[in-house]
């Protein structure tokens, strides 16, 4: 799955280099963003678990898992903390939703009733239910904040840091 991403991610960025639409540019940085980060947490776990099962021969240079140790060490850190970077993919979802420029797929009751009884095999319910899963954040982060920011009169940076964060890193990911 995660390779479907990157590959989906290289042919955006080969868009940008052959002329993208500044519309098209913006959505292509927040993808990026998500997918990179999904990637190099995903490294991380990865690498971290094989070091782990392996004990101390884990770290010999043959089995190269100090390599990908080291290598997704990088890619979580290169921008600082991969939940910041996230936390700017939320913030161009919420912005291009607010102006009505990102692509949520609408559902009907009947559609979200069916979710209820999803089979493995069944890959367009399952593909419906990721986007599902992605407007449903959308929906439940939009509302907090407009509870806390404009009802309870909170000021955005506090609740953006300290209320809303699980739901930022939720959307960010449903959206990855």
């Amino acid at each position: 799955m995660l390779n479907f991403g990157l590959n989906a991610g290289k042919q955006l960025f080969k868009r940008v280099q052959t002329g993208a639409s500044k519309q098209e540019e913006h959505f292509i940085v927040k993808t990026l963003c998500a997918i990179k980060t999904t990637v190099s947490w995903h490294a991380e776990e990865v690498g971290r678990i094989c070091r782990e099962r392996t004990g101390g021969a884990g770290f010999l240079t043959v089995n190269a898992i100090s390599d990908a140790v080291n290598a997704s060490h990088s890619g979580v850190t290169a921008e600082g903390d991969n939940k910041v970077l996230m936390q700017k993919v939320v913030k161009d979802i919420l912005t291009d939703h607010r102006k009505k420029r990102h692509d949520n797929v609408k559902f009907t009751k009947e559609q979200v009733a069916s979710f209820q009884s999803v089979q493995p095999s069944d890959f367009e319910k399952l593909r419906d239910l990721i986007f599902y899963r992605e407007t449903f954040e959308i929906k439940k982060i939009v509302d907090v904040l407009k509870h806390l920011v404009f009802e309870k009169e909170q000021k955005f940076f506090n609740v953006w840091m300290s209320e809303v964060n699980d739901d930022i890193q939720d959307l960010a990911e449903a959206f990855a």
